[in-house]
């Protein structure tokens, strides 16, 4: 037995894209993600539940926009920390996009049409790898992004 759904939610996006990531912010925010924007879109689900009387489908409305890099590749991990106000995506080269949405869950932002896109608060960059061979017997591990600044810091593996 299957069950019909009760709302259809619309996510404003280009006509051809699809909604790749979706995670919860808050108790109340929304993140969802299309890999072609080049953002990442926040809204309220209570407002979509104000919106939504008797009605089967509700458009959501963005509270916010989080800029991020335009790439081609679906599916890409959305994640947040529920109610921290801190929401990431990685990228397809590797970096970790950070953000701090603690105003819009504080709701110090109010809803606008404008949509000024938030940038992040940080940008982690893959970091940097070299294994030498086997001869060397150590492994290290460079350009470890530390509050900011980048330092080198060599790990070392001895057998």
């Amino acid at each position: 037995m299957s069950r019909q759904p009760t709302l259809e939610i619309n996510i404003p996006k280009p006509q051809n894209d699809i909604v790749d990531a979706l995670v919860q912010v808050s108790n109340d925010i929304i993140a969802t993600k299309c890999s072609q924007q080049g953002f990442i879109q926040l809204w309220r689900f209570s407002d979509v539940l104000a919106h939504a009387q008797n009605r089967k489908c509700v458009t959501a409305m963005p509270i916010a926009r989080l800029k991020w890099k335009n790439v081609d590749t679906p599916y890409i991990n959305l994640g947040a920390v529920l109610n921290a106000g801190l929401v990431y995506c990685g990228d397809d080269e590797g970096q970790l996009w950070i953000y701090n949405v603690k105003p819009v869950i504080t709701k110090k932002i109010k809803k606008s049409t404008s949509y000024e896109l938030m940038s992040p608060s940080r940008i982690l960059p893959w970091p940097e790898c070299c294994i030498p061979t086997e001869r060397e017997q150590e492994k290290l591990m460079g350009d470890v992004l530390d509050k900011g600044e980048v330092k080198k810091y060599f790990i070392k593996y001895y057998e």
